[in-house]
């Protein structure tokens, strides 16, 4: 029994600890002057840009439409998500399985 009481209080500890070793600052790095980097040679785009410009921005068509089906829509703005979900994250669970052990034990 004295071991487990051990063992939970050793674990608390070691967690606690953690979000602290991981905000500790870096070590301090020398400071360099600023290498000098040459000006762009245009400010053109390059085609591989442009064209995921395009395709990101889509075509009137396709905007045309979507406005088309919004009109079709009018009680839209009223709507209201049917599903609730609950999220809960790692350390949630953990904190729970430690009131647990410590409830049951």
């Amino acid at each position: 029994m004295t071991y487990l009481k051990r063992f939970v209080i050793i674990t608390l500890l070691a967690v606690w600890t953690f979000p602290a070793v991981s905000q500790a600052a870096p070590s301090p790095t020398p400071v360099n002057a600023p290498a000098q980097t040459a000006p762009a040679k245009s400010t053109e785009l390059s085609p591989e840009v442009l064209a995921l410009a395009n395709m990101l921005a889509g075509n009137p068509a396709e905007s045309q439409d979507l406005a088309a089906r919004e009109k079709q829509a009018p009680n839209l703005p009223d709507y209201k998500g049917g599903a609730v979900e609950i999220y809960i994250g790692s350390g949630a669970v953990l904190v729970l399985i430690i009131v647990l052990l410590i409830i049951l034990l």
